[in-house]
């Protein structure tokens, strides 16, 4: 049965999109909350993302080797989204721990994305909220490829005090495989600095500080030497023409982070994590000009804001319940640079609500658990360019179940269903949309030192409308991905 597990999991490479390193709870449907899982600890390193925890969290030396894919396609999207992505990727993850010297993590991935019909325009991120658009005249495949690499560090500087920091680089090369067949190198760096204070075994306080820095260049440029035309648009209705045998542009995005973080627990019965952040950032769109000079054409401000909470406990033996909070804010506007004129202001407020149980039948090694997750959003859009004023909420409901069970020594099935309805999705544009999502999981010791995990799940969204076409019948969107994680003990 050992052998037939193992290539059930090898094969699932062939229909499996890279996400993560927690495959044990996507396989459970994602059950966050309730999970208990080694991924969502109730600490400033896992819920925090502060790196100066890294060294209480993970104490473990080893090393993790993640093949993944990934598929979405579907007619439910926007006007400048693809009809459909192919995501192949692999990423590797290391810990080495230094004991009393700290601990070290190595992160690298490679990704390949092709995005099919990328409808008109030529950036990585049309809809960043900037109200720009850098556009053709055609709809083709776009592929971006390129390796993304993490390390971070984090030491005890007293008894109390842990320090840590953590850096990434980042490139893509981008291609369009029809005219204007533009080419884009796409660059981030970010460096991030955490601390973590535990003057009790029982309180966990934390900070961290960041800067990340974007920038993309778009080079058209047709393979056969004709001109080439391309279209600035400042809003949905007005744009400005470039024509030429090569067009350029850049934007250039930088963005601050600066967050905190709270824990506390009570014995083993309840435990309570906290977390703010506060994330200014701005655009900038830049044609450059003779020489070396880049000329700010356009103008784009963010400020956001996010406080959440987690409180977790054990009411009864074999008993874990959860419930949790959340506030998002942001607030943005973009302008003309050269007319200092006001194009777009933007506000987005969103408050999330949650809980969750989950209890484990001890005689036959199962757990059983449910979520369920609310959201309300409220915007409020001012295109002045446009003349279009917007002010909107609406409400999402998420169920989530799932379970797991171990059918051989350290050999686990798992298994997960979500269902859940959005007034509208801001990833596609779909009003009135259904979801659902089904998981499937295993996990399984190959070797002494060598632990196989692997999922995959199949979802799908339905729309009476999206906001690319109206039809009579409903528009949908639908997402296959998977992985396989391969954990070595020791490297």
């Amino acid at each position: 049965m050992k052998i037939s597990i193992t290539f059930f999991i090898l094969a699932a490479i062939s229909i499996s999109v890279l996400y993560g390193q927690q495959q044990r709870v996507r396989g459970l449907g994602g059950m966050t909350l309730i999970s208990n899982d080694k991924d969502y600890e109730l600490n400033p390193f896992d819920f925090g993302d502060n790196p100066g925890y890294l060294m209480l969290d993970e104490k473990e030396t080893h090393l993790r080797i993640n093949p993944s894919l990934g598929f979405s396609w579907g007619d439910m999207r926007r006007a400048y989204d693809s009809e459909g992505k192919d995501i192949y990727g692999i990423n590797f993850r290391g810990i080495k721990a230094l004991g009393e010297k700290g601990t070290f993590l190595g992160y690298t991935s490679y990704n390949h994305e092709i995005r099919k019909d990328y409808n008109r325009t030529l950036t990585y991120d049309p809809y960043g909220g900037e109200s720009f658009f850098v556009r053709d005249t055609t709809s083709g495949d776009y592929r971006y490829s390129g390796p993304r690499i993490n390390i971070q560090y984090s030491f005890p500087f007293t008894n109390e005090l842990y320090l840590g920091v953590s850096t990434t680089y980042q490139l893509l090369d981008g291609l369009k495989s029809v005219y204007t067949n533009a080419q884009t190198i796409y660059r981030e760096v970010d460096v991030t600095f955490g601390m973590v204070y535990m003057p009790l075994e029982t309180f966990i306080a934390g900070a961290k500080a960041g800067y990340a820095d974007f920038q993309e260049t778009i080079e058209a440029k047709d393979v056969n030497l004709l001109e080439v035309e391309i279209f600035n648009y400042r809003g949905d209705t007005y744009f400005i023409k470039q024509r030429g045998s090569s067009e350029t542009q850049k934007i250039r995005k930088r963005r601050l982070i600066f967050g905190g973080q709270m824990f506390y627990q009570y014995g083993n019965i309840i435990n309570v994590g906290l977390q703010g952040n506060y994330y200014p950032s701005n655009s900038k769109i830049l044609i450059p000009q003779s020489g070396f000079i880049d000329v700010e054409e356009g103008y784009a401000s963010f400020d956001s804001y996010d406080l959440q909470g987690v409180v977790r406990m054990i009411p009864f033996k074999n008993t874990t319940a959860g419930v949790s909070f959340g506030y998002y804010s942001r607030d943005s506007w973009s302008r003309n640079s050269k007319l200092n004129l006001t194009l777009w202001e933007w506000n987005t407020n969103e408050i999330t609500g949650g809980g969750g149980i989950a209890y484990k039948v001890e005689s036959i090694d199962l757990l059983l658990g449910g979520e369920i997750e609310f959201r309300q959003t409220k915007t409020d859009s001012l295109k002045h360019i446009d003349n279009r004023y917007v002010n909107d909420s609406f409400s999402d409901v998420l169920i989530k179940t799932g379970g797991e069970i171990e059918v051989l020594k350290d050999t686990y099935i798992r298994g997960g269903f979500n269902y859940g309805t959005k007034g509208f999705d801001l990833v596609t544009g779909g009003k009135d949309v259904t979801q659902m999502l089904v998981t499937f999981g295993v996990g399984y010791p190959l070797l002494e030192s060598l632990y196989i995990d692997a999922y995959f799940e199949y979802g799908k969204q339905e729309a009476k409308e999206s906001s690319y076409k109206v039809y009579n019948d409903k528009v949908s969107r639908s997402i296959l991905n998977g992985m396989i994680s391969l954990r070595l003990n020791s490297f």
